[in-house]
């Protein structure tokens, strides 16, 4: 979802991937068939107390990094709406809206674009370099950009790079003219 996260939803969050690290780990444990420290949390925390499980600790830290390299992949390539859409349970791309999936398509098509700007007369002709994934602002840098005239589609200039930033309800249309490779 890319609804802004309140605290409460973040802290859970955070919890619950905390405790998924731990998981991995301790299963991890199991399928080596090493010993597990389980603390006990009757004695008071001290120091000396931490280094028996100091190893579960630091190899929790590596799976939550993991992990998260792991969600970010999932979360890219729209594994589970994928895995839903193969098991027909349903039709939905993933994505929050259409802006982020076409951007987020893995073809050649969407790499390079033409944006009409109807409101500033503008057509910009050029390769996606990042976008933004927000509601409020919609934001999007092309390089390699040729500027041209929208009436008589005269070449104004070109640049490197043009930094575009348009509201919700700022209209503009996008054009994917290249094709993918079947």
């Amino acid at each position: 979802s890319r609804r802004k996260p309140n605290q409460f939803n973040f802290l859970l969050n955070a919890f619950s991937f905390g405790l998924l690290s731990y998981l991995i780990v301790y299963l991890g444990y199991q399928i080596c068939d090493y010993e597990f420290t389980f603390p006990n949390i009757s004695e008071k925390a001290t120091t000396a107390g931490l280094s028996g499980f100091f190893d579960e600790i630091l190899l929790s830290i590596v799976a939550s990094f993991t992990g998260a390299i792991i969600w970010c992949f999932a979360v890219r390539y729209r594994w589970l709406m994928r895995f839903l859409s193969w098991i027909k349970a349903s039709k939905s791309f993933g994505d929050e809206d259409v802006w982020e999936f076409a951007f987020n398509h893995e073809g050649e098509s969407s790499k390079f674009a033409h944006v009409r700007d109807r409101t500033r007369g503008l057509i910009y002709c050029g390769y996606v370099d990042v976008f933004s994934g927000s509601d409020e602002q919609r934001q999007l840098i092309l390089r390699d950009v040729k500027v041209y005239d929208n009436v008589n589609e005269e070449l104004l200039y070109d640049c490197n790079r043009i930094y575009l930033e348009r509201t919700s309800d700022d209209w503009i249309t996008i054009e994917f003219p290249g094709k993918d490779k079947e």
